[in-house]
């Protein structure tokens, strides 16, 4: 019997679409609080379960210092101008980001690509019983908190960035599940070569 080994996509924000939801101003209150929660994910790679987590005693002048909630390890991440921007916005409040449940932030993470325009198409391959099933979705769609993590690497190798170094900042110690998105960024080079200059 020959046994289909489901690689699940890697569902991802380019840094175009990270950069449009980044700037976007949301009318609700409590959504416009939800993006930045987000982007703390998308911008240093940090997964839910550590934002959720960090207090002020995790910040540092130019770095976050924390404990990753997965492995139990120390992590550091070195802050840019992105997250110090959304680290100020909240310097006045007892936690550094408003986090609320995951559930309540993965619902307004999908009003929020709802509201800016995530129709990108994404492809969806898995099988059932042997038989190859293709189904097509809109970005809105599918996103999750769980994008946020693969945006990082995605956007960090797209970028000319080093996979190591991505590894090392998301706290990421699996190169053979790492190194798929080698995969995804060929095909961000070839679909920009093909909207640049035909097919």
């Amino acid at each position: 019997f020959k046994v289909f080994r489901e690689e699940p996509e890697i569902i991802f924000l380019t840094y175009d679409e990270l950069m449009l939801l980044y700037k976007h101003k949301f009318k609700k209150e409590h959504i416009e609080n939800i993006k930045p929660v987000f982007c703390f994910g998308c911008i240093p790679g940090l997964r839910f379960s550590d934002i959720a987590v960090l207090t002020r005693e995790n910040i540092h002048k130019d770095k976050i210092v924390y404990r990753i909630t997965k492995t139990d390890q120390v992590n550091s991440i070195p802050l840019n101008k992105y997250t110090r921007e959304i680290l100020n916005k909240y310097k006045m409040d007892e936690n550094p980001l408003p986090v609320i449940s995951e559930q309540k932030t993965n619902e307004y993470v999908k009003t929020m690509a709802e509201e800016v325009g995530f129709d990108r198409k994404i492809k969806i391959t898995h099988f059932k019983g042997g038989e190859r099933i293709i189904t097509v979705s809109a970005l809105k769609e599918l996103i999750t908190l769980h994008v946020s993590k693969k945006t990082f690497m995605t956007n960090v190798l797209s970028r000319g960035g080093c996979l190591e170094t991505a590894m090392a900042i998301t706290g990421n110690k699996d190169y053979k599940t790492a190194k798929r998105y080698f995969k995804v960024v060929d095909t961000l080079k070839a679909d920009e070569m093909k909207r640049i200059f035909g097919k």
